[in-house]
C-alpha cells in the first residue's frame, strides 16, 4: 500500500503579512500532502496554498458584516477572533475560544430555529429600607447593594444600616430590588434576612415578594407577639441605627 501520510505546515500572521507571503518550496495539495496553511489572526479565517495562491477554506462568513446576525448553524463550525466560521467538509474545528456577550443575542437557524442566549451580569444596586406606603428623609452609614445575573436567575447581596430612619409610612419593606421578580406561577421569594439593632425583639424576620415586583414585603416573628404567627414590622419597630443585611437568588422573567 502506498504511503499515505499526510503533512501540514501551520502558518499564523495577519490578513496583510497573509497576503505577503509565498511558501517555499511551494508544494501543491496532494494525496500525500495538504501543504501550507495560513490562519490570520486578525480575522480569525483559514486559507490553504494550492501551489500557486491563498485559497480561503470552507464558507466562512464574518457575523460583524453581517446586518441581521443570523447565520445557519447547520454549517457553523467554530468561533475564533470573533468571526464565527462556516465549516466545509474534511475541516476540522478550529481551537476553543471564549466568547462574552453584555447584551442579548439572538441567532436563527436551520436546525436550531430561533434561539436567545440570555446573558452574564453584574453591578451594584441601591436597597431601600421604607415602607409598603412611602418613605422620606432617610440616610445611611452604609447602603450597600450587590447582584449576579445569569440568564433569569438572580442573586443579589446587600446591607442597609441607618443613620437617619426618617419618615416611614406603612410596614416596613425591602426596596429596588435590580430585577422585577418572575411572573412565573410559583414564582415569590421567600428569603431570611438578618436585622440589626432594631428597636423591638424578634425572633426572626424575612422577606416576601410577590412576582412581578421589585420589593420584598417583610414579616417576622416579633417577642411581643403571644402566637407564633409572622407579622410585619412597621416603623415602630427600627431606630435611626437599625440596619438590614440578607443574600438570596430569585427567578426573574
Amino acid at each position: 500500500m502506498a504511503d499515505r501520510t499526510l503533512s501540514r505546515t501551520l502558518v499564523r500572521g495577519t490578513s496583510a503579512e497573509r497576503a505577503a507571503y509565498t511558501p517555499y518550496p511551494y508544494p501543491a495539495v496532494t494525496e500525500h500532502n495538504t501543504g501550507y496553511v495560513f490562519y490570520e489572526t486578525d480575522t480569525g479565517k483559514e486559507y490553504q496554498w494550492t501551489g500557486s495562491a491563498w485559497a480561503l477554506v470552507g464558507a466562512q462568513v464574518n457575523l460583524a458584516s453581517d446586518a441581521t446576525g443570523q447565520l445557519p448553524f447547520a454549517n457553523l463550525a467554530y468561533l475564533n477572533a470573533g468571526t464565527l466560521l462556516g465549516k466545509s467538509a474534511g475541516v476540522a474545528p478550529g481551537p476553543p475560544v471564549q466568547i462574552s456577550l453584555d447584551t442579548t443575542l439572538t441567532m436563527s437557524g436551520s436546525t436550531l430555529g430561533t434561539t436567545n442566549i440570555k446573558t452574564y451580569t453584574s453591578g451594584s444596586w441601591s436597597p431601600v429600607l421604607g415602607g409598603s406606603t412611602s418613605e422620606s428623609g432617610q440616610s445611611y452609614s452604609q447602603n450597600n447593594g450587590y447582584f449576579v445575573a445569569y440568564g433569569q436567575i438572580v442573586t443579589v447581596a446587600f446591607i442597609i444600616i441607618f443613620s437617619a430612619k426618617g419618615t416611614i409610612t406603612g410596614n416596613l419593606r425591602l426596596k429596588g430590588l435590580p430585577y422585577a421578580i418572575s411572573t412565573f406561577p410559583g414564582g415569590n421569594v421567600w428569603a431570611p434576612l438578618r436585622w440589626y439593632q432594631w428597636a423591638t425583639n424578634w425572633y426572626d424576620v424575612y422577606g416576601l415578594g410577590g412576582q412581578g415586583n421589585t420589593y420584598l414585603d417583610l414579616y417576622g416573628i416579633n417577642a411581643a407577639v403571644a402566637s407564633a404567627h409572622a407579622v410585619p414590622p412597621t416603623t415602630t419597630d427600627v431606630g435611626n441605627t437599625s440596619g438590614l443585611v440578607g443574600q438570596f437568588t430569585y427567578l426573574t422573567t
